[in-house]
């Protein structure tokens, strides 16, 4: 009598965590394509941006091959809290006013030398932000566009194959590996 109710206990146990498991796994479904709070246009405005920032070279792909864009899409909506998603929705349209206020222009329609004088600004602006209120954003718009920006690109197959040297793991322990002026960093 006992083994009878050891296994039925034990059968109870095994069927509550497999239905546990599988509410968990609910959470994981891949949402419908173009479901996220960025539109379209904030997709591509990303991709221009991360061209603008890491831009193609000869046998190195730039960031809008790297689709950062959808990446932040992916961050912005899966990972930032509510507040953290005004904010940068409201950080992208400080974007394209700075952008509107110094050329007069949209950001697309802007020659490579113009895109590069308008993100130098802004990272002068990054530089010098301070919190006007307590209650103000403790980073700039343009700092949290631009690291997202930035650790796409570097985390996706595109910026670890190509930009930098791959080194699969696991793999053996080399302490000393030579490094000469021009080589890729590592992965």
């Amino acid at each position: 009598m006992r083994r009878r109710k050891a296994i039925s206990l034990l059968s109870l146990l095994a069927g509550g965590t497999a239905v546990e498991f599988s509410g968990v796994l609910t959470g994981c479904n891949k949402p419908e394509q173009g479901t996220g709070i960025l539109n379209r246009e904030d997709i591509k405005l990303l991709d221009q941006v991360g061209e603008a920032l890491l831009p193609a070279t000869p046998g190195v792909p730039g960031a809008a091959a790297a689709r950062v864009g959808d990446y932040i899409q992916t961050i912005v909506t899966d990972c930032f809290r509510k507040q953290d998603q005004v904010f940068f929705l409201e950080g992208m349209n400080r974007f394209r006013e700075a952008v509107r206020q110094k050329t007069g222009q949209r950001f697309d329609a802007l020659t490579d030398e113009e895109k590069r004088s308008v993100m130098l600004f802004l990272d002068a602006q990054i530089g010098t932000y301070k919190p006007a209120k307590p209650e103000d954003p403790p980073k700039h718009y343009y700092a949290t566009i631009k690291g997202l920006i930035i650790t796409g690109y570097f985390t996706s197959e595109v910026g670890v194959t190509k930009a930098l040297r791959y080194v699969p793991v696991p793999g053996k322990f080399e302490g000393d590996i030579p490094f000469k002026p021009g080589d890729k960093s590592f992965a």
